[in-house]
């Protein structure tokens, strides 16, 4: 197996995150702003950002813990937790299509603003 010797080799690694998170990071604000109402905003995007930062932390350590006990654990994990969200966004999409979900504040306040 191969290993990264020299630092430069990480390099291509850090242009590709930051390219996918300038896309990754204004879709998700967008969308944030159509789940609360104006008034609320503030608290949401606040929770959104603890949750955030709170997974991100605790699935480092998990996947430490179990790349210590079994190395392909933790991608197995991960590939499952992977097909599970793809799922439950799916079936999110698939009752917002259907029109079983309600239409959240923000997106009527910008209708009825129009």
């Amino acid at each position: 197996m191969r290993h990264v010797t020299r630092l430069w080799q990480v390099y291509p690694l850090f242009v590709l995150s930051g390219l996918s998170q300038a896309a990754f990071w204004p879709a998700v604000a967008a969308e944030l702003m159509t789940y609360f109402p104006r008034d609320r905003l503030h608290a949401g995007i606040s929770f959104f950002n603890i949750a955030w930062c709170g997974a991100m932390g605790l699935g480092s350590t998990v996947a430490g813990r179990l790349y210590e006990w079994s190395p392909g654990a933790c991608l197995e994990m991960g590939a499952g937790l992977c097909a599970v969200t793809s799922l439950l966004a799916l079936g999110k999409a698939s009752r917002r299509e259907t029109g079983a979900v309600e239409e959240p504040v923000a997106r009527a306040d910008a209708r009825r603003d129009s």
